[in-house]
C-alpha cells in the first residue's frame, strides 16, 4: 500500500510539473530506487521489535548460564561497530565490502572467546567449572544475540537512508507547479461546466465529408462568454539561468478565433505555445487563458503502446458518433480500413506501426476528441502531404466546414505553411524573440513587411509553375531552378568529384556562413566544454579519493568546491546544446549526414528533411542535397513534391503497396495522366486554395 501511495503521488506530481522544472529521470529514480529504500526500511522497522525482544531474552538466558560474563559479547559487538565507523571513511570501495563482512564475522567468532574468558576468570574465585551442556547452550545464546543485534544496526542505517529518500520525495512534491505568473498564480477562465458543449456534431446526410452541428437543449449552454487568450508584456525563458527566449510578448486572441503563428526556424513559435501552456515559465508580464478544456498537439507526436482508438479517446468517455466524426475530420477513416484490426490495432511503442503522417493525425484526433474550448497546435501539418493537409485543414479549421470552428473553439496554430494565412482571423509573426507583427491577414498584407515578403515569395513560386505548360519546365518552382547548379563540363566534374572525395573545406565554410560564425563558435565551445567537464569530474573524484587516503579529512572544501563547479558547468553547457528547436535539430541531422558521407559515394536516406522548416530554409536544404550529395544515391521520403520533382525516379506508395514508379517528368507528361500527376495537381490546388 505504501509503495502504491508514493508512486501515485510522484506520478501525479510529475504530470503537473512543467518540462523545464523536472528531469524525466528524476521521477523514475524516485519511483524505483528511493521507494524501494523506503519499503525496505519500513519492513525492518516492523521487525525491529522482534529483534529487540530476541536480544533481551538472549542476554537474560546467557546471564543465567555464565553470570556476569554475558557482558563480553556486548563489549565485542560494540567495539566491532566502533571500528567499522572509524575505518569506513578512508576505506576504498572494495575495502568497504570487506569491512562489512568483518563486522558480521568478528562478533560471532570472538564473542564466545571473550565470554568464556570472562567466565574462566570468575570461575577462579567461585570454583565453578564450565560444563559441556552449559558451553553449547551459551554458544547458541550468543548466536541468538549476535544476529538480531547487527540486523538492528543495518536497520538503523536503512532508516537513515529512507529519511533521505523521504526528503528527496518531499522536495519533488513541493516543486512549483505550472504557473502563469511570476508569483505562481494562474489566471484562468472556467465558464463551462464539465457537461457537453452547447451543440453536438453529426455527419451531414446531404454532403459527404461535411460535418454539421445539431443544437442541444438551451439550458446546456454556458451562462457567460468564455475568454480567449490575452498576454501582456510577458517574457519567457526555458531555465532560470538561461537567457530570455521571448520578451515583451503582448497579444490577444478573441474567443472562437483562429490565430496562426508564423516565423522562421528557431524564432520562438514553440516556446510561445508552451509558454501559454505553462510548460515554459514566464518571468515577467501577465497571461490570461482558458484552462478548463484545453488541448495540445505537439510537433512530435506522443503515442502510447495501445490501440489507435485508445490513443485518440485517452481517458475520455467513448462516444461512437463523435469518434466517427473525428476520424473523418482527421482523414483517418481510410487508414482504419487498411489496418489489420482497424482502430483496435495495437500501434506499438510510440506508434512504431504507423507512418509519420498517421502518427501526426492520431495525435491531432486526440486533441480534437476532447472538444476543447482552447486548442494549441504546433505545426501539425509538417508530416502530411499537401493533399492530406488540405483535407484535414478544411475539415477541422476552415470557417465553412471546420469542426473546431463550428464548436466555437479558440485555436492557435503554429505552422510553416504560409498558404494558410488568408484563412485565419489573426496572424502572429514571431521574429528574433519578439512579436514582430500581428493582426488580420488583409491589414498585414498591406502594411506588414514580413507577411508581405512571405506572400510575394509564395506568389512567385505559384506563378513560375502555373504560367508555364505541363512540360518539363512547368513543374519546377523558381527556387528549384535557381538552386539547381548548371551541368558542369566533364573535366570540371572530375575535378570537383576529386575535391569532394578528399574533403572539401568549402562544406564547413558553407555551414559557418549559414548559421553565423558567433553561433558556430559558441556551439563548438559548448560541445567541447560539456565533453571535458562531464569526463573530468570523474577524474577529479579519483584525485580526491587518493588525496583523502594519504591525508584524511584535509582540504575537503577545496575538492568538493571544484567538483561542484565542474558538475554545474557541465549541466549549463549541456543545457545550451539541448535548447534547439525541431527545425534546428533537422538541420543538424542533415549536417551530420553531410560530414559523415563516404569518400567514394554511398547511400543517403532522408526522412522528410524539410518538414519543420520555413520556405527559405527549405530552398537552402534542397540546394545542399543537389550540390553536396552529388555522386551519392539519395533516397528521400517527402511530402513536398516540388522538392523531388527533379529526382531520377519517384516511387508512390499507397496502402502499403507500390502504386506507381518512374521518372517524375515522364509521369507528369504521360498521356492519359498518372497517379503522380494527380498528386501534383492536388498539391498545386492545395497551395493556391489553402
Amino acid at each position: 500500500m505504501l509503495r502504491g501511495i508514493l508512486v501515485s503521488a510522484i506520478f501525479s506530481r510529475s504530470i503537473d510539473l512543467s518540462t523545464t522544472s523536472i528531469d524525466d529521470r528524476a521521477a523514475v529514480t524516485l519511483m524505483s530506487t528511493d521507494v524501494d529504500a523506503i519499503i525496505r526500511a519500513t519492513n525492518e522497522v516492523l521487525e525491529m521489535w522482534a529483534n529487540v525482544l530476541q536480544i533481551v531474552m538472549a542476554i537474560y538466558l546467557l546471564s543465567r548460564q555464565i553470570g556476569v560474563a554475558f557482558v563480553g559479547p556486548i563489549i565485542v559487538s560494540s567495539l566491532a561497530l566502533i571500528a567499522t565507523v572509524l575505518c569506513g571513511p578512508p576505506s576504498k570501495k572494495f575495502m568497504m565490502v570487506w569491512i562489512d563482512k568483518v563486522q558480521d564475522r568478528v562478533p560471532l567468532l570472538i564473542s564466545p572467546v571473550v565470554a568464556f574468558a570472562f567466565f574462566a576468570v570468575g570461575a577462579i574465585d567461585s570454583g565453578e567449572s564450565l560444563q559441556t551442556t552449559r558451553m553449547f547452550s551459551s554458544l547458541s545464546l550468543m548466536i541468538l544475540f549476535g544476529q538480531p543485534l547487527f540486523w538492528m544496526f543495518e536497520a538503523v542505517l536503512d532508516i537513515m537512508a529512507a529519511a533521505g529518500c523521504f526528503k528527496r520525495i518531499e522536495n519533488f512534491l513541493s516543486t512549483t507547479s505550472k504557473a502563469y505568473g511570476a508569483d505562481g498564480t494562474v489566471a484562468s477562465s472556467q465558464q463551462y461546466d464539465n457537461g457537453s458543449r452547447g451543440s453536438t456534431a453529426r455527419l451531414s446526410p446531404h454532403i459527404p465529408g461535411i460535418i454539421e452541428l445539431e443544437d442541444m437543449v438551451p439550458g446546456q449552454h454556458a451562462s457567460s462568454e468564455p475568454k480567449g487568450v490575452q498576454v501582456e508584456n510577458a517574457g519567457f525563458k526555458w531555465s532560470s539561468e538561461g537567457a530570455m527566449v521571448l520578451k515583451d510578448v503582448s497579444l490577444m486572441v478573441k474567443p472562437q478565433e483562429l490565430a496562426i503563428v508564423v516565423g522562421s526556424v528557431a524564432s520562438g513559435k514553440t516556446t510561445l505555445l508552451k509558454g501559454l501552456l505553462g510548460e515554459v515559465p514566464h518571468i515577467t508580464g501577465k497571461i490570461s487563458i482558458v484552462r478548463h478544456r484545453l488541448s495540445w498537439c505537439e510537433q512530435t507526436p506522443w503515442l502510447i503502446n495501445d490501440t489507435v482508438r485508445k490513443n485518440i479517446i485517452g481517458f475520455s468517455r467513448y462516444d461512437e458518433e463523435l469518434y466517427r466524426i473525428v476520424m473523418l475530420a482527421c482523414d483517418l477513416d481510410k487508414d482504419r480500413a487498411s489496418l489489420k484490426d482497424g482502430d483496435l490495432t495495437v500501434i506499438g511503442s510510440n506508434g512504431i506501426a504507423l507512418s509519420g503522417g498517421q502518427k501526426q493525425r492520431v495525435a491531432l484526433a486526440r486533441a480534437i476528441y476532447s472538444r476543447p474550448q482552447l486548442a494549441l497546435f504546433d505545426d501539425p501539418f509538417s508530416g502530411l502531404d499537401n493533399h492530406t493537409a488540405r483535407v484535414v485543414f478544411d475539415r477541422i479549421f476552415s470557417k465553412g466546414t471546420g469542426l473546431l470552428r463550428k464548436w466555437g473553439t479558440t485555436v492557435i496554430l503554429a505552422t510553416q505553411s504560409i498558404n494558410l494565412l488568408p484563412y485565419s482571423d489573426r496572424v502572429i509573426v514571431v521574429k528574433d524573440g519578439v512579436i514582430a507583427e500581428q493582426g488580420d491577414f488583409t491589414s498585414l498584407n498591406s502594411t506588414g513587411s514580413y507577411v508581405v515578403s512571405l506572400d510575394r515569395h509564395y506568389d512567385s513560386e505559384a506563378g513560375s509553375s502555373d504560367d508555364a505548360g505541363p512540360g518539363e519546365a512547368s513543374v519546377e518552382p523558381r527556387r528549384d531552378r535557381e538552386a539547381r547548379p548548371r551541368t558542369p563540363k566533364p573535366d570540371q566534374a572530375q575535378t570537383e568529384d576529386k575535391r569532394r572525395q578528399r574533403g572539401d573545406s568549402a562544406v564547413y565554410g558553407f555551414f559557418l556562413r549559414a548559421i553565423g560564425v558567433p553561433f558556430a563558435v559558441g556551439l563548438l565551445v559548448s560541445e567541447i566544454a560539456w565533453a571535458f567537464l562531464s569526463t573530468f569530474s570523474s577524474v577529479w573524484l579519483n584525485f580526491w579519493s587518493k588525496a583523502n587516503s594519504e591525508h584524511p579529512k584535509q582540504r575537503i572544501s577545496y575538492y568538493l568546491g571544484i567538483y561542484t563547479a565542474l558538475q554545474g558547468l557541465g549541466v549549463v553547457s549541456f543545457g545550451l546544446i539541448l535548447m534547439l528547436s525541431q527545425g534546428q535539430r533537422q538541420l543538424f541531422s542533415l549536417a551530420r549526414a553531410l560530414l559523415r558521407r563516404g569518400a567514394d559515394g554511398g547511400i543517403v536516406l532522408l526522412d522528410e528533411a524539410t518538414s519543420s522548416v520555413d520556405a527559405e530554409t527549405d530552398a537552402l536544404v534542397q540546394r545542399v542535397v543537389r550540390e553536396d550529395f552529388c555522386g551519392h544515391t539519395v533516397v528521400s521520403v517527402a511530402h513536398r513534391l516540388e522538392a523531388i520533382v527533379d529526382f531520377d525516379r519517384v516511387v508512390i506508395l499507397e496502402k502499403g503497396c507500390v502504386a506507381e514508379e518512374g521518372c517524375p517528368r515522364e509521369l507528369l507528361a504521360r498521356p492519359g495522366g498518372s497517379r503522380f500527376r494527380e498528386l501534383w495537381d492536388a498539391s498545386r490546388r492545395a497551395g493556391r486554395g489553402v
